[in-house]
């Protein structure tokens, strides 16, 4: 089982608890909030290991090389977009943004 720290615990215990997990093995993990943000894991001289933990999670495997859906492929890219607009006010010796509009000229 992994242990749970706050940031500001982990802040002020960091060695402590990098010692911790490096003598037990144990994961631990830092929230921030309440919210898990980060995740000390053990380091590995071993690459393959981190990929032993995905052996066997593959759920379907049909076909690889079928081309994505071209909706599929649009839908996880779509991107709201915001337009912002600022009055530009423009003097003899500077060019500069303002929010109340062009006056003055």
């Amino acid at each position: 089982m992994e242990r749970v720290v706050s940031k500001s615990s982990f802040k002020a215990k960091a060695l402590e608890y990098l010692r911790e997990v490096e003598s037990t093995g144990k994961e631990l993990v830092i929230t921030d909030h309440g919210k898990p943000v980060l995740k000390v894991v053990p380091y590995s001289h071993d690459p393959q290991e981190a990929l032993r933990s995905l052996r066997g999670s593959v759920i379907r495997y049909v076909d690889p090389l079928e081309p994505v859906g071209l909706e599929d492929w649009e839908a996880s890219f779509r991107v709201k977009s915001t337009t912002i607009r600022f009055p530009i006010v423009l003097t003899k010796a500077t060019l500069a943004l303002s929010p109340r509009g062009a006056t003055g000229m």
